[in-house]
């Protein structure tokens, strides 16, 4: 981003792209692409339609799961919808040129600024780790289990113990 190392493309790659781009699309490379897509977002959504599947059981409620799902789905789709809706503002853009290199220079900065905080938030955690581990407990707590069963957090003291979500 901040252009100190360029990558060139190879031209076999971009002769490549030039010949595809020519062609028109056909059914069964729609499909290979959704396919490809699928394939490349699947491990991002698994986890959180994973979360609403297993909420939405355990609430045994079918409308509040229809709603979640269709949240999660509209989700999804949304930037998809607006792009679609509103494309033709994307022709109207001005060309890249000066200002683009501009907004990737400030873009690299404010990257480069906030992984330099997370280093030395890291590294001040791992220095006081020690203090906090001897200094502090936990707050004891009360929680309910399936059955109603009332639990403490001070029952599971220098016990192993295993927690399932």
């Amino acid at each position: 981003m901040t252009s100190t190392i360029t990558i060139k493309k190879p031209s076999d790659l971009t002769a490549h792209k030039e010949k595809v781009i020519k062609r028109s699309g056909t059914y069964l490379s729609s499909f290979l692409l959704g396919i490809t897509s699928g394939l490349v977002i699947g491990p991002c959504t698994a986890p959180v339609l994973g979360s609403i599947l297993i909420f939405v059981a355990a609430k045994r409620n079918f409308i509040y799961g229809a709603l979640l799902l269709f949240t999660f789905a509209y989700g999804m789709g949304l930037l998809l919808i607006l792009a679609g809706t509103f494309s033709s503002i994307l022709t109207n853009l001005p060309k890249s040129g000066k200002w683009t290199e501009g907004i990737m220079k400030i873009c690299a900065a404010i990257l480069i600024i906030v992984g330099i905080f997370f280093a030395f938030s890291g590294a001040f955690d791992l220095v006081h780790a020690q203090d906090v581990a001897s200094s502090t407990s936990a707050p004891d707590f009360t929680l309910s289990d399936l059955d109603g069963n009332k639990i403490t957090l001070s029952e599971f003291n220098k016990k192993k113990s295993v927690i399932l979500f």
